[in-house]
């Protein structure tokens, strides 16, 4: 170190002499204390397994020459730190003896100031040299990247001697545009470097895929793939497969498949590629020690598939878009099942070369195989197995799902304005979506065994394109749903499971089906509604699903419950002789004289008709909550957030406002019969009906927990109960109306004897009770021909029970304080009309043809096992009064 005595202004001036004063040129004395001291640290090590006096004496020279090495260097230390001290001295700066050489450096360091232009005539020659010298350095650096990646590719061009140097070299390349910022300090050479090695590299990659895809397609043909059967594939056995041929066992597939396989990976590694979505679990033998692909659904855009199978479906969907995508007569908007039975077709027939590996390790089909070869170290190493999980269904699934997902997508501008099309192409794309799950089982595994895209999907999740496919289906149920109205017979009564008409043939047996009954327009308007409810099932969203029910079949039950309310609207009004023509309803009720069209068979028929449609669809919409589908739709309404628009709108809404302006205690109020108005209140089984129906009312459900049709079925069954009030009242009203004179019969005093009264009181019943039972019957035998069973039953039941509490009332109890006298022969005529009046009425009832049918097939016959049982009250009346 003799002769590095440099003072502080020449280090100042001269940067460099730092350098030189801290790291000094070699010397031969140096050269050698560093060779004794590796021979040191060698024979130290040897001496443990050495023994004899030849290597004592060794061991002890050697011993000597390192204390003589450590005292030079020791004697070497002291004489810096006292050439440091006095450098620092001359600056006013002390050292002690006790510090650590190294921070006295450190010290000295501090005191060399860096260039600047206070002197310019001392600072310009530094700044000129260390920017010369910084510029020399990044120069040489990035020269030497550049000549890196320059001897990179031309590794690359070695392919022939070794196979895996284009792979080696990508690597390389990747490698040195990572290293370039470590290696070369930021500049704008660095700029221009990176952008030079990073184009180096993506040429590169794209050279070796279009090369790598290239040798595959020239294997491929000289396989002659794809095979005969491939290129007509809609006229093979649906379950037929292509089990002739095979991919696995040509050497030459196997290695171009390895390479292109090989370059994918790498490149995913290397961040250059996302990662293929069906590997999940990537081999460490290539240096891929974790690989995490994106979740992708195939067909789906994020979905990453691999080279080879791309390259291996090349030529059948070329064909494909040959049929498909061109002005081939075979691609029209108006047959969307030809391409998608095409695409089921190829998915059936290829689908034993993408049979999935249950694991890793476990053999599956040649696509599995293919994709786990690899190549090995050496040129002339045999092909090996890579450890890796495949999801093979997902590739086939992703190249022949995609194209015709961009076919739909294309097609959906021209489609959205044509209803019926694009009607017809969802519903083709929904067959589609489940043909494909059931046809192919392996598909379930597909995704995380959620399965492949839903073309169907693809549409409805568009806003507009489902808004376009609702509106055109709320248009065509509305149309359909008012030519019905329109056909004369939209009322007729028929039976909902052949819709065969009133006054068609019932054959021999003619109770045997007749529980069904209900009008034309109900059964219609309920197949047309369940047709809809077909479409939209398949539907996996909630909202997509309810907006079916709120847009389109909701409005048709309210625009039928619209005109069943309007129709006993006009009823009441009609029996208040305020006649009007309401075009579109049962019947138009000023069709006939007077209020006719209100009274007796043609009343007792109109008012039997709304009470059948509004039965006939509360049972249907009963039925229909009780499914499976819809307890699912309701279970899900009740797991949203009550405070949901979605929530709100299918929710039941209160409904007592409806029911008080609909109650038939407007008809009390009109005018019609006191006879019908005193039955009313003392019916104690409609009493009880409307005390049911109020706390109904008072207690509304509970938030989150109803079905998807509880709204309608409850107003629906309003309707019901409102008809069949109806039906009571004026069958009771008309019965008693022909009372009259038989309720003014003086029951307190014996008439006068004479030949003709002996003749007409031996007449029995009571010549003046002959027209209300005459009455009575022919309303009843009415009911038991157009009511089903559990309907009849409670109307029949009703109607006796208000009669008898009519008859006693009036003939029995008159007047409040006052009980009616009646002599022994009146007695006795009172006796003899209940027997053989009123419930000889009710046994020749047992007679009617549908009640006897009913009978011989044990079905209810709707008027309970004894009729005369509902008489009970008057009978009790009767037996007393004896």
């Amino acid at each position: 170190m003799q002769g590095l005595a440099y003072t502080l202004a020449e280090l100042q001036q001269q940067a460099d002499r730092l350098r030189e004063y801290l790291q000094p040129p070699s010397t031969v004395k140096s050269q050698h204390l560093a060779a004794s001291d590796a021979d040191l640290r060698l024979v130290s090590l040897l001496s443990g397994s050495l023994d004899g006096e030849p290597w004592s004496a060794l061991d002890t020279a050697i011993q000597a020459e390192h204390n003589e090495t450590i005292s030079e260097i020791q004697h070497s230390e002291t004489k810096l730190r006292d050439t440091i001290s006095d450098t620092l001295a001359r600056q006013g700066i002390m050292v002690g003896d006790d510090d650590d050489v190294t921070e006295a450096l450190e010290r000295l360091l501090a005191q060399v100031p860096r260039p600047t232009s206070v002197d310019e005539a001392t600072s310009k020659p530094a700044t000129e040299e260390t920017d010369e010298l910084r510029a020399w350095r990044i120069a040489r650096a990035c020269t030497q990247l550049l000549a890196e990646a320059e001897d990179a590719k031309a590794q690359a061009d070695q392919a022939e001697k070794d196979p895996m140097a284009p792979i080696a070299a990508l690597k390389r390349l990747a490698s040195l545009v990572n290293e370039a910022p470590l290696r070369v300090p930021s500049s704008h050479e660095l700029g221009r470097t990176m952008a030079i090695l990073t184009d180096t590299r993506d040429q590169l990659l794209t050279t070796l895929e279009t090369q790598y895809k290239a040798q595959l397609r020239t294997v491929l043909n000289d396989l002659h793939w794809p095979p005969p059967e491939c290129q007509n594939p809609d006229k093979a056995h649906p379950h037929e497969k292509m089990d002739a041929y095979h991919l696995l066992g040509a050497s030459d597939l196997e290695r171009a498949w390895a390479d292109l396989m090989e370059l994918q990976l790498t490149a995913a590694s290397l961040g250059l590629r996302p990662s293929p979505t069906c590997i999940h679990t990537p081999p460490t033998v290539s240096g891929i020690d974790e690989q995490q692909a994106t979740p992708a659904a195939p067909g789906s855009d994020a979905y990453v598939s691999l080279l080879p199978v791309d390259v291996l479906m090349e030529p059948i969907l070329l064909r494909f878009r040959y049929h498909f995508d061109s002005a081939r007569p075979t691609n029209r908007l108006d047959k969307p099942e030809w391409f998608l039975t095409h695409i089921l077709a190829l998915v059936r027939m290829n689908a034993h070369l993408f049979e999935p590996a249950p694991d890793a390790w476990t053999r599956g089909g040649d696509i599995v195989e293919l994709t786990r070869c690899r190549r090995g170290a050496t040129p002339d190493a045999p092909m090996r197995q890579r450890s890796m999980a495949v999801d093979a269904p997902s590739e086939l699934l992703h190249a022949l799902l995609y194209p015709v997902r961009l076919k739909v997508q294309a097609s959906m501008p021209r489609l959205v304005n044509e209803r019926a099309l694009l009607a017809h192409m969802i519903f083709q794309l929904i067959t589609f979506d489940a043909e494909l799950r059931d046809a192919y089982p392996p598909a379930v595994l597909v995704h995380g065994g959620l399965g492949a895209w839903s073309l169907a999907d693809e549409v409805l999740s568009h806003d507009t394109w489902f808004q376009s496919w609702l509106d055109g289906e709320r248009s065509f149920t509305e149309s359909k749903f008012e030519s019905v109205f329109e056909e004369p017979g939209a009322w007729s009564l028929v039976q909902a499971d052949t819709m065969d008409g009133e006054d068609e043939e019932l054959g021999e047996d003619p109770g045997a089906s007749d529980s069904s009954t209900t009008t034309r327009c109900a059964c219609t308007l309920m197949n047309v509604l369940a047709g809809v409810t077909e479409r939209y099932q398949p539907l996996h969203l909630l909202e997509q699903k309810c907006a079916f029910i709120i847009q389109v079949q909701r409005p048709l039950l309210d625009q039928l419950l619209t005109r069943l309310t309007r129709h006993l609207d006009a009823f009441e009004n009609m029996s208040t002789a305020f006649a009007r023509t309401l075009p579109g309803e049962i019947a138009s009720l000023s069709a006939g004289p007077g209020n006719d069209m209100v009274k007796g068979v043609n009343g007792v028929t109109r008012v039997a008709k709304a009470l059948l449609s509004a039965e006939y669809i509360k049972q249907q919409l009963e039925e229909w909550s009780e499914s499976s589908f819809f307890l699912h739709m309701a279970h899900e309404l009740h797991h949203t957030d009550a405070n949901s628009p979605l929530h709100r709108l299918m929710s039941p809404k209160s409904t007592g406002e409806q029911l008080d302006s609909a109650s038939l205690l407007s008809l009390l109020h009109r005018g019609i019969q006191r006879g019908a108005s005193a039955a009313a209140s003392l019916r104690p089984l409609s009493l009880g009906a409307n005390a049911n129906a109020d706390a109904s009312l008072s207690s509304p459900t509970s938030v989150g927990e109803f079905g998807v049709w509880d709204q309608y079925i409850e107003k629906f069954g309003q309707v019901s109960a409102r008809s069949a009030q109806a039906l009571e009242k004026m069958t009771v009203a008309e019965v008693l109306d022909a009372m009259k004179p038989y309720v003014l019969r003086p029951w307190n005093r014996d008439p006068e004897v004479t030949g003709d009264e002996d003749e007409a009181t031996a007449s029995i019943p009571s010549p003046e009770l002959v027209p209300a039972l005459a009455k009575l019957t022919t309303l009843l035998q009415h009911l038991v021909q157009v009511l089903p069973p559990p309907l009849l039953l409670p109307t029949y039941r009703h109607i006796a029970a208000s009669l008898s509490n009519a008859v006693v009332e009036r003939i029995l109890m008159p007047n409040a304080r006052i009980t009616q006298r009646f002599t022994q022969a009146q007695a006795e005529r009172f006796r003899q009309d209940v027997e053989q009046g009123w419930l000889h009425v009710a046994r020749e009832l047992v007679d009617h043809p549908k009640i006897a049918a009913r009978q011989r097939n044990n079905m209810p016959t709707g008027l309970g096992r004894h009729p005369e049982t509902a008489w009970r009250l008057l009978v009790d009346a009767m037996q007393q009064l004896s």
